[in-house]
């Protein structure tokens, strides 16, 4: 029984990965500043343009899991920096679309090897097993919970 008990209190997923995320979020956005400047939220905004260039603002605060209003300074503060650049549609000429500067590109690309030992760092001390298996795991938890969602 006691080790049952044990068991559970080492297995409080939902706390664990939230102070995870928390701790991980927080060392990743000093880094990022350090080095290159900007925030994570900036440079997962850079990110996801890049892959979507054209992205409109509402399906970049869904990609960034953030409120709408939140992405619309986010937006402003990253056009005032140069990283982004808003046009409009040539289609509807109401929808603005956001695209990724020639900078953004340059700190994209020093982002790279910052995100390499960080993941580096990350899974430094596990088993290539036990690596699948946090991803099994992590990947699963997406899935279950973003389809319930919907």
């Amino acid at each position: 029984m006691k080790d049952q008990q044990r068991a559970g209190e080492r297995r409080r997923f939902f706390y664990l990965l939230n102070q995870s995320r928390h701790v991980l979020f927080k060392h990743a956005d000093r880094l990022c500043r350090a080095h290159l400047g900007i925030s994570t939220v900036q440079l997962g905004a850079i990110y996801a343009i890049a892959e979507q260039p054209g992205l409109v603002q509402k399906d970049l605060a869904r990609a960034l899991a953030l409120r709408e209003s939140a992405v619309t300074g986010l937006v402003g503060r990253m056009e005032t920096a140069g990283l982004i650049e808003r046009r409009a549609d040539p289609d509807d000429r109401r929808v603005i679309r956001l695209y990724q500067t020639r900078r953004a590109r340059a700190m994209r690309k020093k982002a790279k090897p910052l995100l390499g030992d960080l993941n580096a760092e990350l899974a430094h001390g596990f088993t290539e097993q036990e690596l699948d298996m946090v991803v099994r795991f992590l990947t699963t938890t997406i899935d279950r919970f973003a389809r319930s969602k919907k």
